[in-house]
């Protein structure tokens, strides 16, 4: 009978948190902007990450922003920069060099000058 209802049991926790996997992994919450990539072909997603490394690379090379504390995200070929640069001119030429990639419809800055 013990056993019986430690199956039982153990069934229902199984079946209960099946629905939190994502949770329990480290995935975002439904509907977060990261977590979600539904209207998204895996080529695309792949694609994007290969925007957002090549533009990181640039930065990299760039003997301004090199060191840079840049984040970068690519969704459906718009590029986000976020983040807080010393100047107006390394937003711009972080902008500039976004935009320059293959690839990029759109780039939104949200990058800040730091006081």
């Amino acid at each position: 009978m013990l056993r019986q209802l430690l199956m039982a049991s153990g069934f229902i926790m199984v079946t209960g948190l099946a629905g939190c996997a994502g949770a329990l992994v480290g995935n975002p919450p439904s509907g977060d902007y990261q977590g979600t990539h539904s209207n998204r072909s895996h080529d695309r997603i792949i694609a994007d990450g290969a925007i957002t490394s090549t533009i990181k690379s640039h930065y990299q090379a760039d003997s301004v922003l090199k060191g840079v504390q840049i984040q970068v995200s690519t969704y459906q070929n718009v590029v986000t920069l976020y983040g807080q640069v010393a100047s107006r001119y390394m937003v711009d030429r972080a902008v500039r060099i976004a935009r320059s990639v293959d690839g990029v419809s759109r780039v939104v800055s949200k990058l800040s000058v730091a006081p």
